[in-house]
């Protein structure tokens, strides 16, 4: 820790005076400069060098204690204690993040389904592109706990990237699966919906993932973890795409105009 107490004491054998001018004499002899002494001597700071890197729980542990202890210290009147500095700074980020995520996240999947469901005049071909990014995000949450990558804050807002970027995969098969099925009874449609969108759909998200998988060329972890995430959740939104969406529009298809399942 470091004071202006401590300055006082290491020029004056250990020992902080108890004659006010003294004081006076030190600190003017000392400067305020590197004191964390402002001009008008209304204003100090008392820092301390701390280990918790960028651990999320310690940060978060370091800052509600450090928080707690001046909150229940009793300053002398006139004397007003507040905390700053990175973790202070870092876990009121993390608390705005945590209060606003799932509006962010609810608004962008609703702006997404409102976009689908105006583009196919459809609310269930809506509702079913849906069904890639939502699978996706739960298994690759899921994938992340069994696999040991932090969970952390700033990783949930990464559904709404998913979802933006993923749902363009089913969006390519439902928009061909309705011309072919103008031209085709429903099995050649499906058929060649698959082979026509297949290897598309299997090309972007390829590059996609690598472009994500360059961020872990990038030193901060920050970056590793977000290239890891969105890797991993644009292979599995590919991989739901192509074996539930024909799945599910047979089945819109036979229930809409009745023909037997």
């Amino acid at each position: 820790v470091v004071s202006v107490s401590q300055a006082v004491k290491k020029v004056n054998n250990g020992i902080i005076p108890g004659d006010q001018a003294e004081i006076e004499r030190i600190l003017t002899n000392l400067g305020v400069a590197g004191l964390g002494i402002n001009k008008w001597y209304s204003l100090a700071y008392i820092t301390a060098d701390t280990t918790v890197g960028d651990d999320e729980e310690q940060i978060t542990d370091l800052a509600s204690r450090t928080t707690a202890l001046v909150e229940n210290s009793d300053p002398p009147p006139g004397i007003k204690a507040d905390t700053t500095g990175v973790p202070i700074v870092v876990e009121d980020l993390r608390r705005l993040i945590d209060k606003d995520l799932p509006r962010v996240n609810l608004i962008g999947t609703i702006g997404v389904l409102v976009c689908v469901v105006a583009t196919f005049a459809s609310i269930v071909l809506g509702f079913l592109t849906l069904v890639p990014v939502g699978l996706g995000t739960l298994w690759t949450i899921g994938s992340m706990g069994y696999l040991g990558w932090p969970i952390t804050t700033r990783l949930v807002g990464l559904i709404s990237m998913i979802l933006g970027v993923g749902i363009d995969q089913a969006i390519q098969y439902v928009t061909r699966f309705k011309f072919e099925i103008k031209k085709r009874n429903l099995e050649e449609a499906l058929v060649n919906t698959f082979h026509g969108v297949s290897k598309p759909i299997v090309t972007t998200t390829i590059a996609a993932v690598t472009g994500f998988l360059g961020l872990l060329a990038a030193e901060m972890e920050m970056m590793h973890d977000l290239g890891k995430t969105m890797a991993l959740g644009l292979s599995y939104v590919m991989v739901i795409t192509l074996v539930s969406v024909p799945a599910l529009l047979s089945l819109y298809h036979k229930t809409r105009y009745k023909t037997p399942l």
